[in-house]
């Protein structure tokens, strides 16, 4: 019932509206201030690859939804799809053993006040070696208008 109810409030907004003769936008009863969030997404990435390349766990697994499904895929091949938990302990084993480090180059993002879709292209290095990939993220915000991963698709290149 709720729902139904948010739904009809835009229509209702441009009825009234077309009554009084102004013209209103659809896009400004639903979109948030773009001015204030176009940052935020950038930063919560950043702060994404840095908790990773630092090791800090506890960071990185905070970034995640507790529903998150992270999958990586290879030659046309889903290698694994694992929950946030699982996905974590495996990075946290990863990271123990090697020394590496993750970072942004690029970034494309579309998203609103309630969810993402970000595309993130990134190096990997350790020692002399590096390896790009590409990241999918589709994320949204939580009860504290924090970004939060839900989903994660990640492949080298």
């Amino acid at each position: 019932m709720i729902r139904a109810f948010c739904l009809m409030i835009p229509c209702v907004a441009m009825l009234v509206s077309f009554a009084s003769g102004d013209v209103i936008e659809p896009d400004s009863l639903t979109k948030p201030d773009s001015q204030s969030n176009s940052d935020d997404l950038e930063l919560f990435l950043k702060g994404y690859f840095s908790s990773w390349s630092s090791g800090d766990m506890l960071g990185y697994r905070a970034c995640f939804h507790d529903a998150a499904v992270i999958s990586s895929v290879s030659d046309g091949h889903i290698s694994f799809a694992l929950g946030a938990d699982d996905f974590v302990a495996l990075q946290a084993k990863e990271v123990a053993e090697r020394t590496m480090t993750e970072r942004m180059v690029l970034f494309t993002a579309d998203r609103d006040g309630i969810a993402a879709g970000a595309k993130v292209e990134w190096l990997l290095e350790e020692g002399d070696q590096t390896i790009s990939g590409i990241d999918r993220f589709t994320l949204i915000r939580d009860a504290g208008g924090n970004w939060r991963i839900i989903s994660l698709l990640f492949y080298s290149e």
